[in-house]
């Protein structure tokens, strides 16, 4: 388990090199005799999905399924949990073999103490029924994550729990509302180990909450704190940071700025994140 929390580590960091090395180490694990070490090396290869690899990841998260067969229910859990989070990234969440990854999950989860698993279960059900305009499936699926939760002390999932409300809201323009959440998310992050780019993603949803609300000045200041990225290489959606700085172009009066962010936006995602 150490290169996958490891490879969390790198992730949170933004360290690109460090990943890289992780991925590597899992390759060399992955032909090694023990099943659960080759398990767990898959379910770290599959990962790979949130850099855009489309062909690797699929194929290390169904070698992770058949190895978990031989293995603890919790492995299989884990394994379908990290092979639904492949499917999500590659935008075939709805696939009937998806939908066969989930029911097995889902009864899995019914007796299962990692509360975390059951969570990231429900929750990656929800982003999906919002991606795909589904507002009220979205909202029973966070829901139902938000109970999973409880009262437990589970801050890095409490705060993608904030901002996954956030972004339901202003789908559903209640801006005041999305505005709570991240704040209240922003709250969360001093005491965090978060994934660095979390502030900016945050910082990117109160400033179209800013902009829809009339709050102009507010949303130029808030634009120049956000991080410029190589955006090919983010392990990350960063279709709201697009979203925001087009906004806010359109606000100063330069649509071709707008425009062309737009444009960059759409380049960068619909491969990575079809």
């Amino acid at each position: 388990m150490a290169l996958d929390v490891e490879l969390h580590l790198h992730h949170r960091a933004g360290d690109l090199q460090g990943i890289s090395q992780v991925f590597e180490a899992f390759e060399r694990l992955r032909s090694c005799r023990d099943t659960a070490a080759r398990c767990i090396a898959h379910m770290g290869l599959a990962m790979q999905a949130l850099f855009g690899s489309y062909s690797a990841a699929p194929r290390a998260a169904a070698a992770a399924i058949h190895s978990s067969q031989f293995l603890d229910k919790e492995y299989r859990l884990k394994a379908l949990v990290r092979a639904l989070l492949v499917d999500l990234l590659r935008g075939c969440g709805r696939k009937d073999h998806s939908r066969r990854r989930l029911a097995d999950a889902r009864v899995l989860a019914q007796n299962c103490g990692d509360v975390a698993q059951r969570y990231y279960l429900e929750v990656n059900e929800g982003v999906l029924a919002l991606e795909v305009g589904e507002v009220n499936a979205a909202e029973v699926q966070f829901q139902l994550a938000s109970e999973i939760l409880g009262a437990r002390d589970l801050s890095l999932s409490r705060l993608f729990q904030c901002y996954n409300w956030a972004t339901l809201e202003i789908a559903r323009g209640r801006y005041d509302e999305a505005m709570s959440h991240l704040d209240q998310a922003k709250a969360l992050l001093p005491r965090l180990n978060a994934p660095s780019y979390m502030e900016d993603l945050i910082a990117a949803g109160i400033g179209i909450c800013l902009i829809a609300t009339d709050h102009i000045p507010e949303a130029r200041d808030l634009s120049t704190t956000i991080s410029d990225y190589e955006w090919t290489q983010t392990p990350f959606d960063p279709s709201p940071i697009f979203i925001f700085r087009a906004r806010l172009a359109v606000e100063n009066g330069r649509l071709s700025e707008a425009l062309t962010t737009l444009n960059r936006g759409k380049l960068v995602t619909e491969d990575r994140f079809p």
